[in-house]
């Protein structure tokens, strides 16, 4: 992406782009530095940088003790080694609770949901999961296997399909109506599993609803259920294939890659549904660039694979009036002392190539 918006930009050759963001906070998915706000990055591409960093604190109150302890966090982000970490404690501004008490404090903050609500900041898409179904548990009992009118969602993909309103990554919204019927797409999909080439039929589920957005506007459309419900952080690959060839099955009459097709898949509710999560609980790279009235931030020794200084950081620094600490103060410590990213080393693209017998997926032939 960076040496896409440097050409985009013309960067070095009369164009001038303004990059702005915040090193101590979490670097893009996958890579362990943010190349976009890499002085040797992109000095290294001949360009002429200029630098400069912002200090004015416009979030907290300048005597909020949530800055404080930021401001203690991100020292620390600056050094190799740590020396120590000594956090503020204050009575609704920075709190430390017990696991145990992590669910009915939460409710306590918000007994109904709203786009004021805490949020809980997790380390991974399954943690988020996790306290989204306890969390839903307490409030709608059995009733918690289908969306409720009330439920708070995130939205994971931008969506523009809408007539009324445009819906974009990271942005929430309120439930106000679920149709209780969904409906059900499904496709054959052909997956290669080894030297062979195995048939599947895959299933998405939908349903209608009625959503209020952040700005007020209420819009009518279609959410992919079967998403919103499951542990999946998105939809699969196979499933968006699924999806597409479902277009294809409902639609006979028209030919790819023509104006006509490419028009009714733009108005197709299913293809254009809104991909969305329960927004109680996120990620802490989901909640980057964002900002809540409260944060709370689970801290446990189960998570020391992911613990890190700029997870910290990113986290706490989302609240504007209350951050609560969850869980084991050792836990911070690991995490304080911990500054270094790691690295995802996958094989997707020899997945996807179908390269040493690896699950290669395509679309049903014509």
């Amino acid at each position: 992406l960076p040496e896409d918006l440097l050409k985009y930009g013309n960067a070095g050759d009369g164009g001038k782009i303004v990059f702005v963001g915040d090193p101590a906070q979490l670097p893009p998915v996958g890579d362990s530095d943010s190349l976009a706000l890499s002085r040797e990055y992109m000095e290294s591409r001949n360009l002429k940088v200029y630098e400069t960093e912002l200090t004015e604190v416009v979030r907290q109150d300048g005597d909020n003790v949530i800055l404080t302890n930021a401001t203690k966090v991100r020292d620390l982000l600056k050094q190799d080694q740590r020396n120590s970490l000594g956090l503020t404690r204050k009575e609704d501004e920075f709190e430390d609770i017990d696991e145990s008490e992590i669910i009915t404090r939460y409710l306590s903050l918000a007994p109904t949901p709203s786009f004021e609500s805490p949020v809980i900041i997790c380390w991974a898409n399954k943690y988020a999961y996790d306290y989204n179904t306890y969390i839903r548990r307490r409030m709608y009992g059995p009733e918690t296997e289908t969306v409720q009118p009330g439920d708070r969602i995130i939205i994971i993909s931008n969506n523009y399909s809408n007539p009324i309103r445009d819906s974009y990554n990271g942005e929430f919204a309120m439930v106000l109506d679920a149709v209780p019927v969904t409906t059900t797409l499904t496709a054959p999909v052909y997956i290669q599993e080894g030297k062979e080439c195995v048939k599947k039929d895959i299933s998405l589920t939908y349903r209608d609803v009625t959503l209020k957005m952040s700005d007020g506007k209420i819009i009518q459309t279609v959410i992919t259920d079967s998403l919103l419900m499951s542990d999946k952080k998105a939809l699969t690959y196979e499933e968006t294939c699924s999806a597409y060839i479902n277009f294809k099955m409902r639609h006979p009459e028209l030919k790819e890659h023509t104006s006509e097709f490419r028009m009714a898949m733009k108005a197709d509710p299913y293809i254009n549904a809104i991909r969305a999560k329960f927004g109680y609980a996120i990620t802490g790279h989901k909640s980057q660039g964002g900002e809540y009235p409260v944060v709370v931030i689970p801290l446990m020794m189960q998570h020391f694979m992911l613990l890190q200084r700029n997870l910290v950081y990113t986290a706490v620094t989302r609240g504007r009036k209350m951050v609560v600490l969850v869980g084991e103060w050792r836990a911070l410590a690991m995490a304080v002392k911990n500054n270094h990213i790691r690295r995802r080393w996958t094989w997707l693209a020899h997945r996807l190539a179908g390269e040493d017998g690896a699950v290669n997926t395509r679309m049903l032939p014509d």
